[in-house]
């Protein structure tokens, strides 16, 4: 989220699908921008449900 809070974040169809191992390249402007970034502790239901109810959440898995 760092990354789309500095560089904006631009259309799913701005990264073709090259079936290539390489390097994202994205053309075009960014349509949305990101304004703040927070960071809910893990294993916290009550704190997840608390920032859906304040705006627009996005959640990472991290997968080991």
């Amino acid at each position: 989220m760092n990354y789309v809070q500095q560089n904006g974040q631009v259309a799913e169809s701005a990264y073709a699908y090259t079936a290539k191992d390489g390097t994202c390249r994205h053309v075009g402007s960014p349509l949305v921008h990101v304004s703040e970034v927070n960071t809910v502790p893990k294993h916290s239901a009550a704190d997840l449900r608390a920032a859906i109810a304040q705006g627009p959440t996005s959640v990472t898995i991290e997968a080991d």
